[in-house]
């Protein structure tokens, strides 16, 4: 999560724009996004069919096939309208080709990977997607040995210049194994 906090007109409240950036492509958040469909849903007041239902419309999204790709998700959420439209409005007409020059995931053996696709955001409430390679030249873009994965994004309104995110591969790994 990258946030920032000002004061609005007059200072009378203070105005937060959080962007949240995740690994979409990382089990453990597609199971915590099913989950919080779950309790949004009402889950646990479902009957056992209804449970059975919601259960199997959320396996392709558990499921994903992700062996080739790494995918980041960017939400977005502010209390200025103005912000959350802005930004909006920023995700839904950018396109691959847009972003290929400004949007990058890195490692230290990888200092800017590309994106090969990009799908703004749906009705889903994760965010725009951002698709990586996992290996370049045969070799793995994330090694998983005490390195950092960051990500940006460049020129987005809410977090000019750029939108940088690090996330520390110790906390990606479970059991020894990296999930993400």
């Amino acid at each position: 999560m990258v946030g920032g906090v000002g004061s609005g007109i007059s200072g009378e409240k203070e105005i937060y724009n959080t962007f949240y950036v995740r690994f979409l492509s990382a089990r453990p958040i597609r199971a915590a996004y099913a989950r919080v469909q779950q309790i949004q849903s009402g889950y646990d007041k479902m009957n056992a069919e209804q449970k059975r239902l919601l259960d199997q419309a959320q396996q392709p999204k558990l499921n994903l096939d992700v062996e080739d790709w790494i995918v980041v998700c960017v939400g977005f959420r502010s209390n200025n309208p103005n912000e959350e439209s802005s930004v909006r409005r920023f995700f839904m007409n950018e396109t691959t080709t847009t972003l290929k020059s400004r949007a990058f995931l890195s490692t230290p053996d990888f200092p800017q990977v590309e994106i090969l696709a990009y799908f703004p955001p749906v009705e889903d409430s994760v965010g725009a997607k951002f698709v990586f390679p996992r290996e370049l030249d045969g070799r793995p873009v994330v090694l998983g040995k005490g390195e950092r994965v960051t990500f940006e994004l460049l020129d987005v309104p809410g977090a000019l210049p750029r939108l940088r995110a690090e996330f520390p591969v110790q906390y990606m790994l479970r059991d020894g194994t990296l999930v993400m």
